[in-house]
């Protein structure tokens, strides 16, 4: 597994050009949605799926080629692991609070 190391400011831009934006069937939650914008230890995402800020105005998918990404509602990456065209299979949150994908 690959440990992550989380920053909102790119290196070098890629986050633009390696990400997609999120599908148009993704909207955000109700801010009163229950478990919006977190994960507890052992839940993950698996490719394609992703989960959205509770104000709605993040959305995290981990991408079906690989690259998780972080978009805001304009769907602008605002960061991404650089693992796009790699088998990743799950993104999870270990008990331990590390993020792995």
């Amino acid at each position: 597994m690959r440990r992550l190391g989380l920053s909102t400011t790119p290196r070098d831009g890629a986050a633009s050009t390696l990400a997609t934006p999120p599908p148009a069937a993704a909207t955000p939650p109700n801010a009163n949605t229950a478990g919006c914008g977190a994960m507890m230890g052992g839940e993950g995402l698996t490719p394609g799926q992703g989960q959205w800020s509770c104000d709605g105005g993040f959305h995290l998918i981990h991408q079906r080629d690989g690259n998780l990404v972080l978009h805001d509602l304009s769907g602008r990456a605002l960061w991404n692991t650089r693992t796009n065209g790699q088998s990743t299979g799950i993104f999870a949150k270990q008990g331990d609070g590390n993020l792995v994908l």
